[in-house]
């Protein structure tokens, strides 16, 4: 299942509609909508989501599971979006560099940019990877916001201003045939070698994995971004280093995903932008970011 990347205000109105009326039409002239007009918008949000929303076919229409929670999930995001006041808006500022490390966008990043766009729809929001080139400090290297892994130096250390929207195990990667795979926790020195090399970054970085032997490892396979790392373990057989929120997002058939223990080495997920910025559209991300990025997700509500 997809998740829906824009909590659209209407979208919500209408499956709230229709749960609250017992019909799409009866939903559709509360809005207003045209019935036709309704039931285009819901076709076409269950096959962006990926599946039906409502019974169809019966006197009343009701909410499937996945509508109910697709309700809940719009309710919560939307009130929480509504709540914080719109920033004037900067008519200097026409594209916006997001660096992104890995999956740390997480389920509702996509919504939180798409929010961005809808509410400054003559800026640019333009991607940059975070490699290990650049890990160090994205901003200094043209990123205006950041999201990514913090170390909780940045205020002090790059002069950023940060959130902490979660925080989640480090993870060794093995192959799905390993013995390692249905461990419940692994301590580096468990875990035989030769790894696959990661370059750290910066010094940073480094002392965060300096418990590990990724900078040991033989440097014929180079993993320097996360999406590579559950690839390169299926095809060499050797364990990686990651981290067990981009678990669901990069987990491939061959892979097994194993907690990895490391004190006070847990990955903190967040939203960075340099201190001090006060352009409109730069500052609606940090705090959209800062109060939804973990929010509910989708896939996780109950009915």
């Amino acid at each position: 299942m997809s998740m829906p990347l824009y909590a659209d205000p209407t979208d919500i109105a209408l499956i709230q509609g229709i749960r609250d009326r017992g019909s799409i039409a009866a939903a559709a002239r509360s809005m207003p909508l045209s019935p036709a007009a309704a039931a285009r918008r819901l076709t076409r949000l269950e096959n962006h989501i990926g599946g039906p929303l409502v019974n169809r076919g019966s006197r009343t229409t009701t909410l499937t599971p996945l509508g109910k929670r697709y309700a809940r999930w719009g309710a919560e995001v939307r009130a929480l979006w509504d709540s914080l006041p719109d920033h004037p808006d900067d008519p200097g500022t026409d594209t916006v560099y997001v660096a992104v490390l890995g999956a740390a966008l997480g389920p509702n990043g996509g919504a939180i940019l798409e929010e961005v766009r809808h509410r400054y729809p003559s800026v640019r929001l333009v991607e940059m990877p975070v490699t290990a080139r650049t890990i160090g400090d994205p901003i200094a290297g043209g990123a205006d916001i950041v999201f990514g892994q913090l170390l909780g130096d940045e205020e002090r250390e790059l002069g950023w201003e940060t959130r902490v929207t979660g925080e989640w195990d480090r993870a060794v990667v093995v192959p799905a045939w390993s013995d390692y795979a249905d461990a419940d926790r692994l301590a580096p020195t468990e875990v035989d070698g030769p790894w696959l090399y990661s370059p750290a970054g910066d010094r940073r970085h480094a002392k965060w994995m300096d418990d590990t032997p990724v900078a040991e490892a033989p440097r014929d396979i180079v993993v320097d971004t996360p999406w590579r790392v559950a690839g390169a373990v299926e095809i060499s057989g050797r364990p990686g280093l990651h981290t067990m929120m981009a678990a669901p997002y990069m987990r491939t058939p061959g892979t097994a995903w194993v907690p990895l223990q490391g004190q006070g080495r847990g990955v903190k997920i967040g939203v960075g932008i340099r201190a001090g910025d006060t352009r409109a559209v730069v500052r609606s991300a940090f705090d959209l970011a800062g109060m939804c990025h973990g929010a509910a997700n989708l896939d996780d509500l109950d009915a």
